[in-house]
């Protein structure tokens, strides 16, 4: 008979069992685990909002973008076919410093609109069964003054256009073409500088905020800067105070970015 010696088996022993002892630290407890789920959930907790308004911001800044190409595009072909460089020539400017409120303005927009802009339906400004029966400001606060009632006009006329946005166009001294636009309809957010906003159609063709005149489209560096200290002061007093307007300007002053203020 063979003998075994004591010591291989001591030997084993020990081996078998150290092995058996990695084994067991190779598991995880359930203390370990819910501490590891309680982690993963505080950092998504912290994460996901962020994620969220970020991709939201970005949604809301491609609307937005994607509406003032349109209004570009529009005015370009507009002045082109009309072999014009001063909107001034024509019908857009015309008839609105006579009566902005008269038949000829309203169809001269009206013509304007449903040639260049992709509309799916023409709606009733009295019955505002376009834009959404309420609007807050940038930071949620109650309007002041209501746009819903302060844009209302004989001389504007509202349209849905196919990508679900809603727009409220017509003349106005200044511009002489305003326009205010939801990007999303009746959609929420229904705040200004989110899917809100309100622009100017001015006589050169450029596109801006309201009170920015064509002086301001000068390339003298001293013109450009004055054009950028304006759009900030409206930013502050109107955007940030409550008004729907003054919030177009500086989103385009920081290359459509809702971050920077």
């Amino acid at each position: 008979m063979t003998k075994i010696k004591k010591s291989s088996i001591i030997t084993n022993i020990v081996g078998a069992h150290m092995c058996l002892c990695k084994k067991k630290r190779l598991g995880i407890t359930i203390t370990e685990l819910l501490l590891g789920v309680a982690i993963v959930g505080v950092i998504a907790s912290l994460t996901v909002p962020g994620l969220i308004k970020g991709y939201k911001f970005k949604a809301y800044e491609s609307s937005i973008k994607n509406f003032y190409a349109a209004v570009r595009q529009a005015v370009t072909l507009y002045m082109a076919h009309g072999t014009v460089t001063d909107l001034k020539a024509t019908n857009l400017y015309g008839t609105s410093h006579s009566d902005i409120s008269d038949d000829d303005s309203k169809e001269s927009i009206n013509d304007f609109v449903m040639k260049y802009f992709h509309v799916a339906e023409v709606c009733e400004p009295s019955k505002n069964n376009c834009f959404a029966a309420s609007y807050r400001t940038f930071d949620g606060q109650p309007m002041n003054p209501d746009f819903t009632i302060d844009t209302k006009s004989d001389s504007k006329t509202d349209y849905m256009l196919n990508d679900g946005s809603v727009m409220r166009i017509g003349f106005t001294p200044e511009g002489p073409i305003e326009i205010f636009v939801d990007t999303n309809g009746m959609k929420n957010p229904n705040r200004a500088g989110y899917d809100l906003w309100a622009m100017n159609i001015y006589n050169d063709g450029s596109i801006d905020e309201a009170h920015v005149a064509p002086d301001f489209h000068k390339t003298a560096a001293q013109a450009n800067n004055e054009k950028q200290e304006l759009i900030t002061q409206l930013y502050e007093q109107k955007c940030k105070q409550g008004s729907y307007r003054g919030c177009f300007g500086n989103l385009v002053k920081n290359g459509f970015s809702l971050n920077a203020d």
